[in-house]
């Protein structure tokens, strides 16, 4: 009976191992837009409109039809260009919406 729980339970660390390594990056593409994050201090979006609202807090970018809001501390714009931001910083939270989100 132990060795059967024995074996369980490694079946379980193993299976959270693997879960944890999944989430290590996330990759989001959908039409018109993608979201990439390797780790919890970067993403990057592409194909956006423009920074609706940006604060250390919050940052919040316009897809056309949607915004995209990334949550933290210490946020800061690491790359900006035509289509593509890069953001740093501490991040908690993305999130997507219909209206753009203000303030703390």
């Amino acid at each position: 009976m132990q060795s059967k729980n024995k074996n369980k339970k490694e079946r379980f660390e193993g299976l959270r191992a693997a879960s944890s390594e999944m989430l290590d990056r996330i990759s989001i593409d959908l039409s018109g837009f993608s979201l990439d994050m390797p780790d919890m201090r970067r993403v990057t979006v592409r194909g956006c409109k423009r920074i609706a609202y940006y604060s250390p807090s919050l940052i919040t970018v316009f897809l056309g039809k949607k915004y995209i809001s990334v949550c933290g501390r210490s946020l800061f714009c690491s790359a900006f260009s035509k289509k593509d931001i890069g953001i740093g910083g501490e991040i908690k939270c993305v999130f997507f919406s219909d209206k753009a989100p203000r303030g703390e």
